[in-house]
């Protein structure tokens, strides 16, 4: 281990653990029980929770939709950019959906020209405690683009400057009108922001520019932003577009054309290699707004790292342990409503000893709307936990009355 860290050229404390994942079995570690902020490594967990519930084929889709027929090359309705949460999408993307538009025979609209992001509920800042300026903490909603961010550029022009936003990818770089900045004559602050119902409002400290150059700032209306650039895109194509607006709701119309993001292991590999908080975020996003969101993935990590703390700590004194085991007691005397519960029960940690006397201790939690109770069976105990509403009045498994 020593020998890893210092080729990766690791500074300050290190400290990491290595896992078979099938046994627990540690395989190499340094440092593994010293307390350190996970920080970025926290994305592990929430790329193997994202692969667990969305499966290693989901892509993120992107459309466009006409909520009218296209008649005579003019979309009779509205065109709406429908946001599929795609944390990767790019200008180069958009550019992609402009020119796919214009070989369906679209030229105009007769509607509005809407923009829909409620795919991921919206989160103005990642972590509103840094720098207004910095360009890893942008919003994230259901429709972003370059991963919220928007590219500042400058250059002396006489005495003055010339500014300017663009949202360059690879093959374009359209100018940015849904942002604007200003510099002002001052040492600091560096940037200071501000909103406004159209556009999003910056201004910049001249003593700090220096050279010509540019930098990324954070983008904190990524739907307008989106749809901006795809209405600069279109023009491009021969498509005329109007200024866009914000739907509430997503209209019901005919998909004209779509981009699907890379599968996602590929996009959660490039997340870990370059520790991309936007990604994180709407991938964590994607899967609590699954239908069973009410089985978080904090629930889960949580059990998880209780019989994680059971298997290290008992396994030494002669225990076994086991998580999230489904229940198949047999039953007797069966009231009328256990048939709904057992089927689906299942175990949050059973600690199994050697014939002996040893009992684990367990403390129901109080209030917490769930019952948690403690079985045993010869020398076998159970943890066990499910909501009070779904509780019989009584029931007796395996001679035992349990509730």
């Amino acid at each position: 281990p020593e020998a890893l860290v210092a080729a990766a050229g690791l500074s300050g404390e290190v400290a990491f653990a290595l896992a078979d994942l099938g046994t627990g079995e540690i395989l190499a570690q340094q440092g593994m029980d010293r307390p350190m902020p996970p920080a970025s490594t926290a994305k592990t967990i929430t790329s193997l929770y994202a692969l667990d519930h969305l499966g290693r084929g989901y892509r993120f889709q992107t459309r466009l939709l006409a909520t009218g027929p296209v008649t005579g090359g003019r979309i009779a309705g509205d065109l709406v950019l429908a946001g599929g949460g795609d944390p990767t999408l790019s200008t180069d993307d958009l550019g992609d959906l402009a020119a796919a538009l214009a070989q369906a025979g679209v030229k105009g609209i007769g509607g509005r020209f809407l923009v829909w992001s409620g795919a991921l509920p919206y989160l103005p800042s990642i972590d509103p405690a840094q720098p207004v300026w910095m360009g890893y903490d942008p919003a994230v909603s259901g429709l972003n683009l370059n991963f919220n961010r928007v590219n500042f550029t400058w250059e002396r022009a006489g005495t003055a400057w010339r500014v300017g936003f663009d949202a360059r990818a690879e093959r374009f770089a359209p100018a940015v009108g849904v942002a604007q900045i200003e510099v002002v004559a001052r040492q600091t602050p560096l940037f200071t922001y501000s909103a406004a119902p159209d556009c999003e409002r910056w201004t910049v400290a001249d003593a700090a520019l220096g050279r010509d150059g540019s930098r990324w700032l954070p983008v904190r209306r990524p739907e307008l932003y989106a749809g901006d650039v795809f209405r600069t895109l279109a023009a491009a194509q021969g498509i005329s577009l109007p200024l866009p607006e914000v739907a509430q709701a997503l209209p019901e119309g005919q998909v004209l054309a779509s981009h699907a993001s890379a599968p996602l292991p590929l996009v959660l590999r490039e997340m870990m290699k370059y520790s991309t908080n936007m990604t994180a975020e709407a991938a964590g996003m994607n899967v609590l707004t699954l239908p069973d969101r009410e089985v978080t993935w904090v629930r889960r990590l949580f059990e998880k790292a209780v019989g994680g703390f059971y298997d290290v700590v008992l396994q030494p004194q002669g225990w076994r342990v086991w998580c999230g085991g489904t229940l198949s007691w047999q039953v007797e005397q069966k009231t009328s409503e256990i048939d709904k519960i057992l089927p689906t029960m299942r175990t949050d940690v059973v600690l199994d000893h050697a014939p002996s006397e040893k009992k684990p201790e367990h403390r129901a939690q109080q209030g917490s709307g769930t019952i948690n109770a403690l079985r045993c069976n010869q020398s076998t105990w159970t943890c066990s936990r499910l909501p009070r509403s779904e509780l019989p009045r009584s029931g007796t498994v395996a001679g035992e009355t349990t509730w």
